[in-house]
């Protein structure tokens, strides 16, 4: 299997974090996600933006990337009251 370039290794890895964020917040039910495809469609944006405002973020990548995917996951998806 050849190697991800990475750019495109990053960027899943981001997918990933977001998604597991998503995945949490939904099970403490913080978030209400009626479309499973709009939701991936959201975190593989906000991968993407994550990754464009944040370029070699280093040591700082795990609390970075959590804060911001639950900010942008309760803004779009938060359950009124929650």
């Amino acid at each position: 299997m050849r190697p991800l370039p990475a750019k495109t290794s990053f960027l899943c890895e981001s997918l990933f974090d977001i998604t597991t964020a998503a995945t949490y917040l939904m099970h403490q039910q913080q978030i209400e996600v009626e479309d499973s495809r709009e939701l991936f469609q959201t975190c593989l944006e906000l991968a993407r933006r994550f990754e464009a405002e944040n370029p070699g973020i280093g040591a700082d990548y795990m609390t970075a990337i959590e804060e911001y995917a639950i900010e942008k996951l309760l803004e779009r998806y938060g359950r009124t009251g929650a």
